[in-house]
């Protein structure tokens, strides 16, 4: 099986409530988080980690498909006003299959990518649109935080073609169920 950790905390019994966070006294005596809880006592083992909750895969996923995702001509009427995050159909079946040569395209250009190429395709996105609006990209919370061009490389190109495949797919499903920690 996989390797397992068990990270003691001091819950705070009073604030346990049916469908409500759990929180506990964390190692600095703050109330934190199970997951705060976490990088508390990582970060005691000389790790560096963030809680993300899967932002990373959909802020790499918006950085590589950027032009795809705002690409004007792949489906009428996609985008209505200047100030949308995605066009309508993103999040949808229809967002694959409007864009599905383009995509399988660049897919294939990402996975033939080494890891050098990878970095720089990251980091050459982050340049030209550091800030702006694209739905799942985490400026502030992930890539002002976390070395991104690293982190690509440390998916590999194959594996990153693969969750950008599937978050072009069914973006709603597969953005989801992905860890809450990323170290």
């Amino acid at each position: 099986g996989l390797p397992t950790r068990v990270v003691l905390g001091r819950p705070i019994e009073s604030r346990k409530e049916a469908g409500r966070n759990s929180f506990f006294i964390g190692y600095n005596d703050a109330l934190v988080s199970v997951e705060e809880l976490c990088l508390q006592q990582y970060s005691a083992e000389q790790w560096r980690g963030v809680h993300c909750e899967g932002a990373i895969c959909t802020t790499l996923f918006g950085l590589l498909l950027w032009d795809l995702i705002f690409d004007l001509h792949a489906s009428p009427m996609a985008f209505q006003t200047h100030v949308q995050d995605a066009p309508l159909d993103f999040g949808g079946h229809d967002f694959y299959l409007n864009r599905r040569d383009a995509i399988d395209r660049e897919l294939a250009r990402i996975r033939a990518l080494d890891d050098t190429g990878l970095a720089h395709a990251v980091r050459s996105s982050i340049e030209l649109h550091d800030g702006a609006l694209c739905r799942g990209v985490h400026w502030d919370s992930v890539v002002h935080r976390i070395p991104l061009p690293h982190v690509a490389q440390c998916f590999g190109a194959s594996l990153l073609a693969r969750v950008c495949h599937l978050l072009s797919l069914d973006y709603g499903y597969w953005s989801g169920g992905v860890s809450h920690l990323f170290f």
